[in-house]
């Protein structure tokens, strides 16, 4: 819900009523409000602010959204007490004495935290190690459930404890491009022959362990794949850099819920456990929270049965940059003879770490995709960096950058953009500039000198900026716009709570009923008949590209719409009780109670984040730009670009066209994008060639009409509509790459699977800036 329809719909009620009348006779002083900094500190204008502290919350949800997360904490503080808002960090040594042989220690895993780590360490003071044969770490999956089941049966005979997982024991990197395996060879063999010393002593401890391990992955004759060890602190010469000894460190996607066919065993075999097993049998299970409701697989009775843990990564740079750094200590400053460049590379790893495990928290447009860096991904890359300053006599920066980009981080990678992302922090953070005191990792922020390991504690203290998404690269906006998503998540997840068999009107109101059967009619009242696809091939003599866009459009409109009709006619009937409700339709019911896109239409739609009002009145919107195109097939004089179910195919469409005029190969062409200074009501037909399409909005940044180029976005303008923008093919030699940004183009705010294409815009700025902001063009918002 848009902000004027959420003030519109609070005006209406009692309470709030006259709420938009004195905001508009006080324009001044509510508008001073609005733009404090922190509104939920701040008293509201006039009588409003003797309102209750839960109709404060709701005025301020419809001013400022992006402060409701706050604004909910200080609710919470006042009406429950400071210590359901405090933050605190569980001893895990005082919970592990609640657990027992019927207690399992159930851990619910968050990126970049490794609760594992205290399991080890409670059981070294016990006397509890892989060395020891009585402490057995099974890896879930590949037929391990076997195995897992006979570790469990020995374990509760013989007092010994036992972690179910699955994990990712090697890291794999794919490079089919011959020639980066060439400009790299130097880089890939010292690094394969770094990690080659230690592999045969750490695959012969985890072989002596009673839980096996698998053996690492076939190699594919198509690729090659460098294997980088993901389980051991690094060694330097055989020491530990700042950790202990060499144990395994299992800490990359270790997710029960994998293997969801085996749990209902398990829990019966933990059951069976429970009594008249050994006493210091003990078990510990890790899993991943569910990504939605739908997903909670592990069964009820090991939860209820477990003692659950979770412990959340710290927040914010400062927290961050410090827990990095507090993975070394003064020898590790000091092993190198190269002292200043491996202290100053060492920092600038320990910010970037920082950087990639924090910037998550911005969503989307922090990460495509979430990725699990964590500790160990710096500790080997400061291993790497030691050996190559150790072995070069001059710092090879482009095969660090390699190193950490490619293989110790960006083996975790999985999204093109993302690994462009990471990329580009280590070309900004790691080059011959930081040795001459020039590099700033942050605005305000420079690299520092040459210090001990307290002074380099202290340097963050005294020098780090305030929090600020500056210091990730990106603009304050991100954190508006983050912040607002997870109100509206947060607000959503209340909603969901409500129950889902209430029949009965609030306040004299509608039933739960009543409200959905009004939607329901109203819906099918407003969706217009099926398109005629043989009826409208008849009217077309030539089957141009855009012509079978357009057919393709339409069939993809009619199975929607076919649905949509289906299923609500039928639960027409099942709440009139001439069907009997099935669950199909209790779900439609509540999805349409609760202003979501029912699962059955978004199967067979296309990607949004709207909720259900919203959606139906874009879908009603792209029949309009449909039924229009069709009348005639004359192509529109500006395409809605967002309108289509498949973008891709009308920009493809463009490319077929000019191939076949001009006779060009396909796959020698690409699309030139020239934003125009014209909006929509400005033209009144199509070019000669390509399309003027409109409808696309930039997050991160946005579009200087004056300047026909990039620039920084204004405060609060989070994703700011774009000019027309003129497309056409041209081929691929002729484009010129120069001052230009390749800027993604994204379906939805949900970016990573909803990727369409990739628009070249100009710019008078590095697109190194860019890429950090994580500017894109989206097609809904």
């Amino acid at each position: 819900m848009g902000f004027t329809e959420l003030f519109q719909s609070l005006s209406s009620v009692e309470q709030f009523r006259n709420l938009d009348r004195d905001i508009e006779g006080s324009a001044k002083r509510w508008k001073k409000f609005v733009e404090s900094e922190c509104p939920e500190k701040e008293k509201f204008p006039q009588e409003w602010k003797s309102k209750s502290a839960l109709q404060r919350l709701c005025m301020l949800r419809a001013i400022r959204p992006d402060r409701m997360t706050y604004a909910v904490r200080d609710f919470v503080e006042e009406k429950l007490g400071s210590k359901y808002v405090v933050g605190r960090s569980l001893d895990f040594a005082t919970s592990f004495e609640e657990s027992g042989p019927a207690t399992p220690m159930f851990f619910i895993l968050s990126p970049g935290v490794d609760p594992l780590k205290d399991v080890e360490k409670q059981g070294k003071k016990l006397g509890y190690t892989f060395n020891n044969r009585n402490f057995h770490n099974v890896s879930l999956g590949q037929g391990q459930e076997v195995v897992a089941e006979e570790a469990l049966d020995m374990a509760a005979k013989e007092g010994h404890w036992v972690i179910l997982q699955v994990t990712s024991d090697l890291l794999c990197l794919s490079v089919p491009d011959s020639s980066i395996i060439q400009e790299h060879s130097a880089a890939v063999a010292s690094s394969a022959l770094a990690v080659s010393s230690v592999l045969p002593g750490l695959f012969a401890e985890l072989s002596q362990s009673a839980a096996p391990y698998s053996t690492p992955p076939k190699m594919q004759s198509a690729e090659l794949r460098i294997v980088v060890p993901k389980l051991f602190p690094p060694l330097v010469q055989g020491k530990p850099l700042a950790g202990g000894p060499v144990r395994p460190n299992l800490r990359t996607r270790q997710n029960i819920h994998l293997v969801a066919k085996w749990l209902s065993s398990l829990e019966k075999k933990l059951e069976q456990h429970s009594e008249g097993s050994h006493q210091e049998f003990r078990i510990f299970i890790s899993a991943e929270p569910a990504p939605s409701p739908d997903g909670h697989i592990i069964p009820q009775g090991i939860l209820e049965n477990s003692i659950k843990i979770t412990n959340e990564p710290p927040t914010g740079m400062h927290a961050n940059l410090h827990k990095a750094l507090d993975n070394f200590n003064q020898d590790t400053l000091e092993m190198c003879a190269r002292e200043n460049e491996f202290k100053s590379i060492l920092f600038a790893l320990c910010y970037f770490h920082a950087v990639v495990a924090e910037r998550r928290k911005f969503g989307p447009q922090g990460w495509n995709r979430s990725y699990p860096f964590n500790t160990g991904d710096l500790t080997i890359s400061v291993n790497v960096l030691y050996n190559y300053l150790e072995a070069n006599s001059k710092v090879p920066y482009d095969d660090l950058r390699y190193l950490f980009g490619e293989i110790m981080y960006g083996g975790h990678i999985t999204d093109d953009w993302d690994r462009r992302l990471c990329k580009t922090y280590l070309e900004e953070f790691i080059k011959p500039e930081m040795l001459e005191g020039e590099l700033f990792l942050a605005p305000g922020f420079p690299l520092p000198g040459n210090m001990d390991y307290n002074g380099y504690h202290q340097y963050i203290d005294d020098a780090l900026p305030a929090e600020s998404p500056y210091l990730y690269g990106l603009h304050p906006n991100a954190e508006i716009g983050f912040l607002t998503q997870t109100s509206e998540k947060l607000f959503r997840t209340v909603l969901e709570m409500q129950p889902h068999d209430s029949n009965v009107g609030e306040g004299g109101g509608a039933t739960r009923e009543e409200k959905v059967k009004a939607l329901l009619d109203e819906i099918l009242e407003k969706l217009t008949d099926e398109f005629n696809i043989l009826e409208l091939m008849a009217k077309v003599e030539e089957r141009t590209p855009y012509i079978v866009v357009a057919f393709q459009e339409c069939e993809r409109m009619n199975i929607l719409t076919s649905e949509i009709k289906r299923s609500l006619k039928e639960l027409d009937l099942g709440l009139k009780g001439e069907l009997t409700m099935t669950s199909d339709m209790e779900n439609l019911q509540n999805a349409i109670f609760l202003d979501t896109v029912p699962e059955s239409w978004t199967r067979r739609a296309y990607p949004s984040m709207a909720g259900l009002a919203g959606w139906f009145a874009d879908l009603l919107s792209r029949i309009k730009e449909l039924e229009t195109w069709t009348g005639d097939f004359v192509l529109p004089s500006v395409v809605w670009l967002a309108g289509f179910f498949n973008p891709q195919s009308f920009l493809t469409a463009i490319m077929q066209s000019m191939a076949r005029k001009n006779e060009w190969p396909l796959d020698k062409m690409t699309l030139q994008c020239d934003v125009t200074k014209r909006n929509r009501e400005d033209l009144s037909s199509p070019p000669r060639e390509g399309a003027y399409v409109h409808g696309l909005f930039m997050e991160g940044a946005r579009w200087d009409m004056q300047t026909g180029m990039m620039t920084d976005a204004r405060l609060k303008d989070l994703t700011p509509a774009m000019p027309v923008i003129f497309i056409k093919a041209i081929p691929a030699d002729k484009q010129d790459p120069r001052s230009m940004y390749p800027c993604p183009v994204y379906k939805t705010r949900q970016r990573g699977p909803t990727y369409v294409w990739t628009f070249n815009l100009k710019t008078k700025e590095n697109p190194s800036k860019w890429v950090l902001a994580g500017v894109a063009l989206l097609l809904q918002i």
